[in-house]
């Protein structure tokens, strides 16, 4: 799924997020690519990290962000701390 949620009103989340997670609970594999961190912090399991054609970071959620939202684990690693 690219950008999922990208123009849908907050109903349509709320039913495609069920979507997911029911599909997820079956024991599918999904595949979720969006700009919306705290969507993905939410719903996945396994993150992936892509910036500029390569991968920075994956592994299993809890083991990559250890307590840390994703979004400041994203700005981290992109920025390298730099406030910029």
């Amino acid at each position: 799924l690219d950008e999922p949620f990208l123009g849908l009103d907050p109903i349509d989340i709320k039913d495609l997020k069920k979507i997911i997670l029911d599909l997820q609970r079956s024991g599918k594999t999904i595949f979720l690519n969006s700009h919306i961190l705290s969507e993905v912090e939410n719903l996945c399991d396994y993150l992936g990290v892509i910036h500029q054609g390569k991968c920075l970071a994956s592994g299993k959620k809890e083991d990559l962000l250890n307590g840390v939202r994703l979004e400041d684990f994203f700005y981290q690693l992109i920025k390298g701390g730099k406030n910029e």
